[in-house]
Order: C-alpha cells, then structure tokens, then sequence
C-alpha cells in the first residue's frame, strides 16, 4: 500500500492574476468543473493500492483545504499546516517525523503536487506500482515524463541503467536548460521532464535527512514536540518552523543521492505542472473553431490562438492573436502567449511598487 502525500502550500504566482497568495492555482478550477487539488485526489481512489491520504499545506490556505476535504469527502485525512513557507525540505521533513512517531516507519510514500495536470489516472497509478518494488528496496524513486517538444521551463533526469520495465537508475538531474540543449535533450531520447513526484519508505527518507540535513531534522523533530493536533489536524509550531532552512528537497536529499539508491519511472502520459498561461492553453482541449480559450463575456473580430477569461466585464478583441488577455477583479492582464513565463518580472514590478495587496 502506498500513502499519497498531497503536496498544497504553493502560491502558484506564474498564473497571476488568477492564482494569487490568497487563493493559488490548486485551488481554482482551471480545466473542467473541478479545482486541480480535487483531481489531485481522485488519482488515489483505489482502496486497495492506497491508502487515506495526507494533505500538506500552509495555514493560510486552511479554509480551502478544509473545502476540498469535504468536497471530496476525506474527512478520515491528516492534514499538516506548515505556518509559513519555507520551500519543500523542512514541510517533508515534519510528514516524515510525524510518521516516524506513529510507528509507521516502513510505509511507502508518495508526494506529489496538487497542482499538475496528469491526463491518464489508469496508467499513472500503473507507474506508482512500478515504483512501489524499488521503494521497497529502500530506494528513492523519481518520476519523469517523457518529453513531447524541447520544453525550457522544466527541470530534466537523464536515465541511467534500465533496472527493469520502465525504470532506470538516475544518470543525473539537469536543471532548466536554454533552448538549443532542450532540442537536443528531446533528440537524445535519454531525457525526461522532472515531474516533482518522488517515492521511498519513510524510515529511508528520515535517515537520509539525518546524513544530509541533520540540523533541519532537530529543528523539525523540535517543532513536532511543540506542536498543536486539533482533531485531524497537526499545526507546527511557528516559532521553531520558522527557524528551518528554507531548502527544496531536491537539493536537500534527492540531488546528493548515489544513482545506485536513486530510481527514475519513465511514464508516458500527458503532463503539465501548469506553470504559465501558455502550458494551460496547451492543455486545455475546449478551443473554438479559431483556436481560443475563452471564459466570460468576450466579443471577437477577427481573433485566434488567444487565452482570453473575464470575470466581470466585458472584454472585446480585434485583429489579434497569440495573447493573454485575463480580468480578474482589480487587475487586467495582456501579454504575448508565448511569453507567458515572463509574468514572473511582473510580479517583481508589483513588489518593487510596494502593490502586494493585489498579489
């Protein structure tokens, strides 16, 4: 059995002004009728190759979790509030620790973002399985995507050893390349899109926090004595939290590993961490006969290949396309689609003119 660790403390900033601090992108409903947070779940509704699970998020976000808990109804799930964001290490180190002290050292777990579109669930739990015989070797299993064009905005595996099937041992992690290596990458073959999903036994990962990351693990051992449980829930206590470093889990643990103990699944599925306008457009398969999104009230002459969502007024567009054109509330946002990963130095524009109320 494997237990999903939903990973929600995200703010989701790269779909400004949609995803916003107060309410980031896991918690909107962005393709379909559902929020991704609930699609997240429902990726784990067989009972008998999963078990109830963990729910990983900020306080600040505690009444949009509590929604999706009962919406989806999984009242029986633990969920851990992280006090404040401090990248991934210290909030998986806390899961680990709490599982530790419930003596559930040797369970296989699962953490992966509640806010990446996945197209194929069947398959996807597939993938887990396969994962799930290395894992019980008391290995470390990442999961990558096989890539469909020479994507920049992602972080790369290249496969090493074939182990058996679809798994590889890690030849080693690439970070986000430019253009020219991402077309190679794709033509290689040996590459894929590091999709942010990781497995192992929660005893292998404690022992790896006390080899690489000691101080964090007695900081984060620290703030669970001091910690409040409140009926299902488990509030980590601020003032030792915040104390941790604030480190990806990546370059805590994943990345300092020995390939012989680290294990890639190559999973052909369609996949997207929804991380600008343009990868939800890519998605996104209820286009019009010219090849828009639209939500709202919307008035077209003339216009194609364009992201355009209003939520109060009326938005009218002629003799263009390949934009985003997004109202929400107090901001109107346009840009060029395929410059969408830019909206970043927006939101550094928004910070420096001291306008984080619309953040």
């Amino acid at each position: 059995m494997i237990t999903p660790i939903i990973l929600s403390g995200g703010n989701g900033t790269r779909l400004w002004p949609l995803s916003r601090k107060g309410k980031p992108k896991q918690f909107i409903k962005l393709l379909g009728d559902e929020t991704m947070f609930a699609q997240t779940i429902k990726r784990f509704k067989d009972e008998n190759e999963f078990n109830i699970p963990i729910i990983l998020g900020n306080i600040a976000h505690e009444s949009f979790i509590d929604e999706e808990i009962k919406n989806n109804n999984l009242i029986n799930s633990k969920i851990i509030l992280e006090p404040k964001a401090k990248n991934t290490a210290p909030a998986i180190s806390a899961v680990v620790e709490y599982l530790m002290n419930n003596n559930r050292n040797d369970e296989i777990i699962v953490f992966i973002p509640s806010d990446a579109y996945i197209n194929n669930i069947d398959d996807f739990q597939n993938y887990l399985i396969e994962g799930e015989e290395l894992a019980k070797n008391s290995k470390v299993v990442c999961f990558g995507i096989q890539p469909i064009y020479p994507e920049t905005g992602y972080g790369y595996i290249k496969l090493g050893k074939k182990i058996k099937s679809d798994c590889y041992f890690v030849d080693k992690f690439v970070e986000k390349p430019d253009i020219e290596k991402a077309k190679s990458f794709l033509k290689n073959g040996k590459y894929l899109w590091n999709a942010g999903i990781f497995m192992t036994k929660v005893s292998v990962l404690h022992d790896l926090f006390e080899k690489f990351q000691n101080k964090l693990l007695q900081n984060i051992q620290l703030t669970l004595k001091n910690s409040v449980i409140s009926n299902n829930k488990l509030y980590l206590n601020k003032e030792n939290f915040i104390n941790s470093e604030e480190i990806s889990i990546d370059y805590a643990i994943i990345e300092n590993l020995d390939s012989s103990n680290l294990g890639v699944v190559s999973m052909n599925l369609i996949w997207s961490d929804v991380g600008s306008y343009k990868s939800l457009y890519d998605i996104n398969s209820e286009k019009t006969s010219d090849n828009n999104i639209l939500s709202g009230k919307i008035l077209l002459n003339n216009t194609a290949n364009c992201f355009i969502k209003s939520n109060k007024k009326i938005i009218c567009c002629s003799d263009v396309e390949d934009l985003v054109v997004v109202e929400e509330n107090d901001v109107i946002l346009i840009m060029k689609k395929d410059k969408s990963q830019n909206i970043k130095k927006l939101i550094e524009k928004c910070k420096e003119q001291q306008l984080d109320d619309i953040l």
